[in-house]
Parts: structure tokens; C-alpha cells; sequence
């Protein structure tokens, strides 16, 4: 991750690139309450992501990286949700949208009448910048994040990574630990690649956040 007086300029490869397409379009299914995506919109299943310079400290998952399809079933990104005046059954679409008041629950469903649509329609925008931005990426390699196209890219990444911290039952750094321990045992396990997207999407955070405060200053 490099800066610039307009902006971070973010590099992927290209498998880094379809991964975050991938976490894109089913987040986006997610939230919009798509149970499965159309034929058209489906990307190539992802191969073997290569390391690169993206991240700086860590790179992204180098084998077993799962295809959309897995994905799906092991975090399950693409799961449907309605009645949005009630909390969302999946627990992972409740972390997206969770309660206002953690001990009123009518209050909370009054809440969320008026706002989880305009959440739900703000957290879609910020993936459609990302994926745009991952379309001029898909065809040079690299791509400068202007005006709050940044905060957008780590809005999207933070929510990627609550999603799949609630799959895969994520909840301290001990949990995060045993997934490390598996990986050292049975690094093929698809659990364990769905971790290290996880794992990678944290890094790439931390590269966005530290150019951002950068660029502040």
C-alpha cells in the first residue's frame, strides 16, 4: 500500500483482486436478502492466491483458498434475511445490523423500522465502491482511493471480517489462536482457508487504516 497527495494506492494481483470480489458479491447478497446470485454475476471460481506486496507484513492465502461457492457454505454470505423491523435471524447479518438498545426490544424494532434500510442501502453503496474500483484493478494491478472511496473500502472489509469472524465462532484472540494451531496441522482444511481470508482481509485493513492516518496528517 503506497500514498499519494490524492489518495492510497491500493495493488492486488489478480487472484487477490476475484477473492475480494468474491467477499463482494456475496456480502452484497447478504445484506440485499439474495438467497443465491445469477448465473452472469457468478466470478471464475478462485485458484491459488499468490503472495504480494499488498499488505506489506502478511501475504494473502497462498492454497486452498475457497471457490464462491464454498465460501457461501462455509460462511454463509449469501444467506436470505426479511422483516426488517425484527432482528435478522442469522447471527452474522445481526452483527451487520445489530439492536440499538441491547434491553428494550421494542424500542429496538421501532429503531430498526426507521433505519435498518438506509444501513442496509449505505453498507451496499460502499461494496459497489469497492467494486468498481476492483474492475480498473482487474486491469492494471492498481488503483488510487480518492476522496472517501478509502473509508468506504474499510467500512466493506470491517464488515467482510465480522461476518466471517461470526461463521467461523471468532469471538477472542484465543479463538483466533486455535484456527492458527489447526492450520500448522491440516492447512487443506476449507475451514481453515475461509480463516485465512479472514486473516489476510485484516491485513489489508490495517495497510488501509495506516495510509489513511497518513494521509491525515
Amino acid at each position: 500500500m503506497r500514498r499519494t497527495k490524492t489518495g492510497p494506492r491500493v495493488r492486488l494481483n489478480a487472484d487477490e483482486v476475484q477473492l475480494l470480489g468474491t467477499v463482494a458479491l456475496q456480502l452484497d447478497a447478504l445484506l440485499s436478502g439474495a438467497s443465491e446470485t445469477s448465473d452472469d454475476e457468478t466470478p471464475p471460481a478462485t485458484g491459488e492466491v499468490a503472495p504480494s506486496g499488498v499488505v506489506g507484513r502478511a501475504a494473502a492465502p497462498t492454497s486452498g483458498v475457497p471457490t464462491p461457492d464454498e465460501l457461501a457454505e462455509l460462511t454463509g454470505l449469501g444467506s436470505e434475511q426479511t422483516e426488517p423491523a425484527t432482528p435478522p435471524e442469522d447471527p452474522a447479518l445481526h452483527r451487520l445490523l445489530p439492536d440499538a438498545y441491547g434491553d428494550d426490544a421494542a424500542a429496538s424494532a421501532e429503531f430498526r423500522r426507521y433505519t435498518e434500510a438506509s444501513l442496509r442501502d449505505a453498507k451496499r453503496t460502499d461494496i459497489t465502491v469497492v467494486r468498481q474500483a476492483l474492475a480498473s484493478l482487474e486491469v492494471t494491478g492498481e488503483r488510487v482511493l480518492e476522496g472517501d472511496q478509502a473509508e468506504s473500502w474499510m467500512r466493506f472489509v470491517t464488515d467482510a471480517r465480522l461476518v466471517l469472524a461470526t461463521r467461523l465462532g471468532i469471538e477472542t484472540g484465543a479463538d483466533a489462536d486455535l484456527f492458527e494451531n489447526l492450520g500448522r496441522v491440516d492447512a487443506d482444511d476449507p475451514v481453515i482457508s475461509a480463516y485465512a481470508v479472514y486473516e489476510w482481509l485484516g491485513w489489508l485493513l490495517g495497510d488501509l487504516v495506516a495510509a489513511v492516518d497518513i494521509d491525515a496528517h
